[in-house]
């Protein structure tokens, strides 16, 4: 199980960011955190990553 998830500066690619993002929404290595989940979709997302935009979408639903 992961402690701590590595600063955003080692994650450059969309991917590794939806990924993060991924682990934040469900808990996945790190507590669970909608709200971490959601800054990490927007990074995705504003390069281009579709999965991102889509999962952002379903999150803030979901919050609203």
């Amino acid at each position: 199980m992961l402690k701590k998830l590595p600063s955003n500066s080692k994650f450059q690619s969309s991917i590794d960011q939806a990924n993060i993002a991924v682990c934040y929404q469900f808990g996945l290595g790190v507590k669970e955190n909608k709200k971490k989940a959601i800054e990490w979709y927007c990074k995705a997302a504003s390069s281009g990553n579709k999965f991102a935009v889509e999962q952002l979408s379903v999150l803030l639903d979901e919050i609203a």
